[in-house]
């Protein structure tokens, strides 16, 4: 019985399989994003993408900084005891308040002063969601020397996150 329910269901299956790789398609191929004007269906997918992030991080921007000013959040430098540190040169700040340097800060998410800067990480990473996301359809379209560009920018931005790069501290 079991067996006679399931081959009446393949080909049910199969059409939701077949649809499912027609939808990834169509998505890795960018025929979701059309324009009326010069812009390509790149360029529509890159910034639909863009707005959408950009939107997300302006509230998660005013939601952290809410969190910080309210003091819902405790802070790793109290709000009221920044002017003190104005007039210090970073080095003395950064001794004065046991600050952390580079990606350090990832420590201290759950200090409101702090998880200010990860909507900010956020914003800046998003440029290589956005070229993640052009990838498939470059490749789909087999558009081989944007591809690689797209993929060297993504490599260099990526480069540039990790702080290899970085000097001094």
């Amino acid at each position: 019985m079991a067996l006679e329910k399931a081959s009446k269901n393949r080909p049910a299956v199969a059409h939701m399989a077949e649809a499912a790789r027609s939808r990834w398609s169509k998505l890795a191929a960018g025929d979701a994003y059309k324009s009326d004007g010069p812009a390509s269906a790149e360029q529509m997918a890159y910034a639909a993408l863009l707005d959408i992030g950009m939107k997300a991080g302006l509230v998660a921007m005013v939601v952290c900084f809410a969190l910080y000013v309210s003091g819902i959040l405790p802070a790793h430098v109290p709000l009221e005891t920044l002017p003190r540190y104005w007039s210090m040169s970073v080095h003395d700040y950064l001794e004065a308040t046991k600050a952390p340097t580079g990606w350090d800060w990832t420590r201290l998410v759950d200090k409101g002063d702090y998880l200010n800067l990860l909507p900010v990480a956020f914003l800046a990473t998003l440029t290589i969601v956005c070229y993640a996301r052009i990838l498939p359809m470059l490749a789909a379209r087999r558009e081989r020397i944007y591809a690689a560009i797209v993929i060297a920018e993504i490599a260099v931005l990526l480069l540039a996150v990790s702080g290899y790069l970085a000097g001094g501290h």
